[in-house]
């Protein structure tokens, strides 16, 4: 089940890549300027969800151990805390609903140095595959509890392999630290999602200062 909706989480979605970043970055900014009020988080879940078509949940559910360990420590800290982190997962699991070319390309547009983009682009694209590669360790492993930590360090060790034969791929071709990347015209649902992300995030950074004047 977690594999499963993670796999379906880190598919590449259509929005457009520069709205996609700067909406992300005003909705978790949203929820940090505002001590993770409750109200603005869920608008950011609510935000994310509507532009992702949904497609945010499908992390929540890919990282319902975690959520499940913060319910539990919010029964004495209280759900702000919960909700947060379930805003900001939302927030940041918007960026997979934009090709990942077109995330380099938003980078690049924003005048990051490309070798950064490259190393970027390179760890978008891998996604999928170390998803595949929990699978396949589950696979081998079963689903039993007593398995779970086999199936950890398993899955650490094909990490670590497979980053190094990527590594050692990428030398023997020259390398060159060059990146394929997009940039496209935002439509309307793109431009509709920044400018309520834009919008939640001027709304938080201007209310202390109206409190102030008030």
């Amino acid at each position: 089940m977690i594999v499963e909706n993670l796999k379906e989480g880190f598919k590449e979605g259509n929005l457009e890549g520069r709205c996609v970043l700067l909406s992300s970055l005003f909705l978790s900014s949203s929820i940090y300027i505002s001590g993770f009020n409750v109200l603005i988080s869920l608008c950011s879940i609510a935000i994310s969800a509507a532009f992702s078509k949904g497609k945010v949940f499908r992390f929540i559910f890919g990282f319902f151990p975690v959520i499940v360990l913060l319910f539990v420590s919010s029964l004495i800290s209280g759900f702000d805390v919960l909700i947060a982190f379930i805003g900001i997962l939302c927030s940041g699991a918007l960026i997979t609903s934009s090709k990942y070319s077109e995330i380099a390309g938003a980078l690049i547009y924003f005048r990051f140095p490309e070798k950064f983009v490259s190393y970027v682009g390179i760890s978008l694209a891998l996604l999928p595959t170390v998803i595949n590669d929990l699978e396949n360790v589950k696979f081998l492993y079963g689903r039993s509890v007593k398995e779970y930590y086999s199936i950890l360090k398993a899955f650490v060790a094909a990490v670590i392999i497979r980053s190094l034969s990527l590594g050692e791929t990428l030398y023997s071709k020259g390398f060159t630290e060059k990146i394929y990347y997009e940039v496209r015209k935002p439509n309307a649902i793109d431009l509709a999602l920044l400018s309520l992300s834009s919008l939640l995030f001027l709304s938080t950074v201007l209310q202390p200062l109206l409190f102030q004047s008030i």
